[in-house]
């Protein structure tokens, strides 16, 4: 919600987020919004039958589940009044608009369509409605974006197919140095389910720079690869004033920014010293960087070392060593 804050639009903050929010999507909570007004006229009008086998909504329980929330979150999160004096002391304002999703409107429209699809009596209807309804759900209008989600997977995991590719051989690697062996001595016995125990095992898991089109679809498809940027930071750095901080002043930053930089070319003035102490302050173990874009000469005089090209994408470790070899 780059842009919409509390101190600018005060009680106007919430519809803002709102339209923000569903943008071009608002099609689907008008869907959403009219089928808990039928779904109500159908509770009003509907018993259950004497067999015992519920009519209608399941007699209304997803309507009845529905405007419960609804009318809580009309009286919390979608309060303006509640909204403008809690949110900015709990520090929500960037990423308030993920409190939207509390509300099914997306699976609730879904619902709603296909009940109304069944409570069609004939099959010739009922045919014609779905085939209706399948055409809205591919040409109604949705957020940018949406459509590139919606293509299909080149794979089970999916995920770009360099993704699992890259991933394996970054373990691969990792699993053979010094480092990796000495951390996981170090994380024997600890209890994984206290700070200090959690701590040493993340130890043991490579810490890595990804481009920015993998680094997304790493997060969710391998967990056992740390990433040196944290998401916000990340998207600060692509441009996005998504998350409302601006973290070009953050200490933290400004050694990860470099290592980009490096990593394409970006700043000329980088030096390899400069770079190799970057790499030590945000304790990268690999950078993986597209073949076209690798600023190779830079990377190799900082001590980077080319581990791998895999599938268009070189890999380069950083300050590991193996055994009988040198740093």
């Amino acid at each position: 919600m780059e842009g919409v804050t509390i101190s600018k639009y005060g009680l106007a903050f919430v519809p803002k987020v709102l339209v923000g929010y569903f943008g071009q999507s608002w099609f689907i909570l008008i869907i959403f919004i009219a089928g808990m007004i039928a779904g109500t006229y159908v509770i009003l009008r509907e018993r259950t039958d004497p067999s015992g086998k519920q009519a209608g909504f399941q007699s209304g329980g997803v309507t009845k589940m529905n405007w419960a929330v609804l009318i809580v979150f009309l009286l919390t999160l979608y309060n303006p009044f509640v909204v403008k004096a809690l949110v900015p002391r709990l520090g929500m304002t960037p990423v308030y608009y993920r409190a939207f999703w509390a509300l099914p409107v997306v699976t609730g429209a879904a619902y709603y369509l296909t009940s109304f699809a069944f409570r069609v009596k004939t099959k010739v209807a009922a045919i014609v409605l779905s085939a209706v309804i399948a055409v809205m759900a591919v040409l109604m209008p949705v957020n940018p974006g949406i459509r590139y989600h919606l293509r299909m997977p080149d794979n089970i995991y999916k995920v770009s197919g360099s993704v699992p590719v890259i991933c394996d051989a970054i373990h691969r690697d990792f699993e053979q140095t010094d480092q990796y062996q000495e951390k996981l001595s170090a994380a024997e016995g600890a209890d994984r389910m206290t700070k200090k125990g959690a701590r040493k095992f993340v130890r043991t898991l490579p810490r890595c720079v990804f481009p920015y089109e993998l680094e997304f679809q790493v997060r969710p498809y391998d967990p056992s690869i740390t990433l040196v940027f944290r998401r916000d930071m990340r998207l600060s750095y692509e441009g996005s004033m998504a998350t409302g901080v601006d973290y070009s002043e953050w200490k933290a930053f400004t050694p990860r920014k470099m290592i980009l930089d490096a990593m394409y070319g970006r700043d000329p003035s980088i030096t390899p010293d400069m770079l190799r102490e970057s790499l030590k302050k945000a304790k990268a173990n690999y950078l993986v960087v597209e073949n076209h874009l690798d600023n190779r000469e830079l990377l190799e005089k900082a001590g980077c070392r080319l581990i791998g090209d895999e599938a268009g994408y070189h890999i380069y470790s950083w300050g590991l060593t193996k055994s009988g070899e040198a740093g």
